[in-house]
């Protein structure tokens, strides 16, 4: 009786290790993946400015160039200034340095002011300084974000000036049918995506 007891055991283990094998490795299948997360075939870097234009006085080197108030300079002008935000589309989504983002002050000079050393100049020449109106765009880089990727995407970064967070996100206007970046924390922005076709290749 033990002997039969003996061999029906090792039946019955023999018919379970039998099931593990072929139940097992199916709902191993069955079990939910994880997906990446999408990315597109080929990332495109956006551009996005604040509408607003500020008239500011900065000085230009002898081309034209803006350069900080230390530094050496050739003219005191007064420009056009505007907050200007690039992002890739991709983000923080495994395509790997992509999702960094910046904001920039970008300045057009429009007219002289003033001359560094005027007297160095004659009069002819101060005459020609002044009448210029040809300038070079100079971007001066302001804050380094970090942008998280896709239509829906957040923005977060330091304030390089004050050292706070700063906090923004996307937003898609149906009624005017524009992409916005709009920053909420710390700076308080509103910018435009510049573009026709603003994340036209995600699903």
């Amino acid at each position: 009786m033990f002997a039969i007891n003996q061999i029906k055991a090792r039946w019955m283990l023999f018919v379970w290790l039998a099931l593990a094998g072929f139940i097992l490795p199916a709902l191993g299948c069955a079990l939910p993946t994880e997906e990446p997360l999408w990315t597109p075939e080929t990332p495109k870097q956006y551009t996005a400015e604040v509408q607003t234009v500020y008239e500011v006085y900065v000085l230009v080197d002898e081309a034209g160039n803006v350069v900080p108030f230390e530094s050496p300079y050739a003219y005191g002008v007064t420009a056009n200034m505007r907050y200007v935000l690039r992002f890739w589309d991709v983000g923080q989504r495994g395509a790997e340095g992509y999702d960094a983002a910046a904001i920039y002050r970008v300045y057009t000079p429009i007219r002289v002011e003033g001359i560094h050393n005027e007297s160095d100049y004659t009069a002819e020449e101060q005459a020609a300084i002044y009448a210029r109106t040809s300038f070079p765009t100079t971007e001066v880089k302001l804050h380094d974000l970090v942008f998280e990727g896709g239509p829906r995407g957040h923005f977060w970064g330091t304030n390089s000036e004050t050292g706070k967070p700063i906090n923004g996100y996307l937003e898609w206007r149906e009624d005017a049918w524009e992409m916005h970046a709009v920053f909420y924390e710390d700076i308080k922005q509103d910018y435009l995506v510049l573009g026709e076709e603003v994340f036209y290749n995600w699903p």
